[in-house]
């Protein structure tokens, strides 16, 4: 594949010289981090490792008729860059490019670039099927970005600054970014574009890798659950083999290339143990020191239940800038913990009235509390769960999904199970996904019932599509009395809040599979 860079505004126009810019930098993070030969090694590791697979390329290797071509370029662009310190098995330590660095004219190669449009549902959809079958496999596709070629008339723009053996007092060189590059800002959607052009090229010959492609991948990840451990082998073992660098399986312990320590993958955030098929919320241990280029300064100290107390161990003038750092690190894409959250969202809220500054301290009985909310945080790292709740007994590979929607004075929840039939006729449920939301204010309890509804509504749309092969028939409940009378009864005069919620439920549930819980 070969890609141009899609510009909105004329870069010739709009861009000016930068080489000064990335010149400074450049010199700065050599100063930083290579100035003593051995902790340069894999820095320079992970340079070379670029130049080895031809992402980079001196300009001094280029044909002559390239050199050229970048000699008398109108206008250039020189991409400043640093180093990322990533928790990775590949790829621990990465060159970072920073095209939103502004040129003399103001803008930057970002300013002139088109986006695209990034879809953070898709992960949803892939963690949710990943969860129904009971066996399941994952994996990440080899080297995602940089496998598409950048057009040679857009070279000038992706141009790079480096240093001979990333030597400080090295001889200055120069390369360019010949594929397309992370930090440019539209890489995410012509690599998304490529995949969906090579799943088009596949449907006939590869349907199987062509739906992967299209329905179970985020960015990189492959995952898909199926309906036995040799479906998933065949899958991969024919199929897939020629796009993945390491597969993990169910039942089996993961290959070293995907693992870090040989039990475990990281896979949309959780922590997946692959051969007793269970896995783990992948939070941190609670930390109140910020990451610098995506590492923690040294020194840093993370929280112990066995080895401290956690009274002495939060900072006594703790602040809302900490308390909010600190919420916004439990990632639960699926809502296992959604009535824990939910609480730790409206104490927030309650904070934000009583401390309305980001960095004041808190007083005592906040702090008191919120000493309460990060010993939860910390319980729920523990919580193991079943990736699969099918039972050996279920009648088939099919099931039906409840969502069950309720409000209180501050919040909102709508939770899903999923139900497999057994051979006795009844019913074996567990949970699978969750969502809760801080109740708007000024709205009557009814109102907000209804609110949360059409939230459910909606939810069954999403699972409609993203399970369509494993669900049967999808039920919707609540216990508001009134808000399905609003919803049944077409004759009432309705004002135009309840009005616009009723017409999204009417238009997505049928009346016969809306249910009312006492």
């Amino acid at each position: 594949a070969i890609a141009k860079l899609p510009f909105v505004l004329n870069p010739e126009e709009n861009l000016k010289n930068n080489r000064h810019t990335a010149l400074g930098m450049l010199n700065s993070v050599l100063k930083k981090y290579c100035k003593d030969p051995e902790e340069r090694k894999p820095f320079y590791e992970a340079l070379k490792k670029m130049i080895d697979k031809k992402h980079l390329v001196l300009v001094d290797d280029l044909a002559p008729k390239h050199k050229e071509m970048i000699a008398n370029a109108k206008v250039s662009y020189w991409i400043p860059w640093n180093i990322q310190f990533k928790d990775s098995l590949s790829t621990p330590i990465r060159l970072v490019f920073n095209a939103s660095s502004a040129t003399q004219s103001g803008l930057s190669l970002n300013d002139c670039l088109a986006k695209g449009v990034p879809d953070l549902v898709q992960l949803l959809s892939v963690m949710l099927e990943w969860q129904m079958g009971p066996s399941a496999f994952c994996g990440d596709i080899s080297q995602f970005y940089p496998t598409i070629l950048l057009s040679e008339e857009h070279w000038q723009y992706q141009r790079v600054l480096l240093r001979e053996n990333l030597d400080p007092d090295g001889k200055l060189l120069e390369a360019v970014l010949v594929k397309l590059g992370f930090g440019v800002l539209n890489v995410s959607a012509q690599s998304e574009e490529t995949v969906r052009r090579v799943a088009k090229e596949l449907w006939d010959t590869f349907p199987a890798v062509a739906a992967l492609l299209i329905l179970r991948r985020y960015v990189d990840d492959i995952a898909k659950s199926t309906k036995s451990k040799k479906e998933s082998l065949q899958l991969i073992k024919e199929k897939l083999n020629m796009l993945i660098k390491g597969w993990a399986v169910a039942g089996e312990a993961p290959p070293p290339d995907v693992s870090k320590d040989g039990v475990s993958v990281e896979l949309g955030g959780n922590t997946w143990f692959t051969e007793s098929d269970l896995y783990t919320l992948n939070n941190s241990p609670l930390c109140f020191d910020k990451k610098k280029r995506g590492k923690l300064p040294q020194g840093s100290i993370h929280y112990d239940p066995k080895t401290m107390k956690l009274d002495k161990f939060v900072p006594n003038q703790l602040t809302r800038r900490m308390i909010t750092s600190s919420l916004a690190k439990v990632w639960d894409l699926c809502g296992k913990v959604t009535p824990v959250t939910l609480k730790f969202k409206h104490d927030l809220r309650r904070l934000i009235r009583e401390a309305p500054l980001w960095d004041s301290p808190i007083s005592s009985q906040a702090r008191a509390l919120w000493l309460q909310n990060f010993d939860i945080m910390e319980e729920i790292r523990n919580i193991v769960y079943v990736r699969c709740s099918r039972p050996a007994d279920a009648n088939r590979y099919t099931c039906r999904l409840w969502i069950l929607v309720d409000a209180a004075e501050w919040g909102m929840i709508v939770t899903v199970y999923v139900g497999w039939e057994r051979k006795n006729g009844r019913y074996s449920c567990s949970h699978l996904f969750g969502k809760g939301l801080l109740g708007p204010e000024g709205l009557t309890l009814p109102q907000k019932e209804l609110h949360i509804l059409s939230v459910g509504a909606d939810v069954k749309e999403l699972l409609s599509v993203m399970l369509e092969e494993w669900i049967e028939e999808i039920l919707v409940a609540g216990d508001s009395e009134i808000a399905l009378c609003w919803i049944l009864y077409e004759t009432v005069k309705l004002n135009q809040y309840n009005r616009v919620r009723v017409i999204n439920i009417t238009s997505k549930l049928s009346s016969q599979n809306l249910f009312h819980i006492k």
